[in-house]
């Protein structure tokens, strides 16, 4: 069975049976350990990757800002400066808002 078909399979909630053909391997045997995640590990996980995104954004409003400066009244320049510094806003607001909405379900959950 293709991994496609494994994967489509699981995403409907059909949990197919083991050929007897294929050898079932455990993580045990493969020297790995189960990893479980907890509600505040996984807000941990969810507030660094958002921490990273505002940076990306911030860093993009910087590089925006930076042609701007160097655009010499350029019209393409300065259009193509505006426009970084346009979708850098929203990419920021974008972000800030996804995390509110994320720690106010987490909120809710716990």
């Amino acid at each position: 069975m293709s991994l496609i078909n494994l994967i489509s399979l699981r995403l409907y909630g059909v949990t197919p049976a083991p050929s007897p053909s294929s050898p079932q391997i455990a993580h045990k045997d493969l020297g790995l350990s189960l990893v479980t995640l907890d509600a505040n590990t996984f807000k941990i996980i969810v507030s660094l990757i958002f921490v990273f995104m505002g940076f990306w954004a911030t860093l993009w409003l910087l590089v925006g800002g930076f042609r701007f400066i160097i655009s010499n009244g350029n019209p393409g320049d300065v259009q193509k400066a505006r426009n970084t510094i346009l979708y850098a806003a929203i990419g920021l607001g974008i972000s800030v808002l996804a995390f509110t909405i994320v720690q106010f379900v987490l909120g809710a959950v716990s």
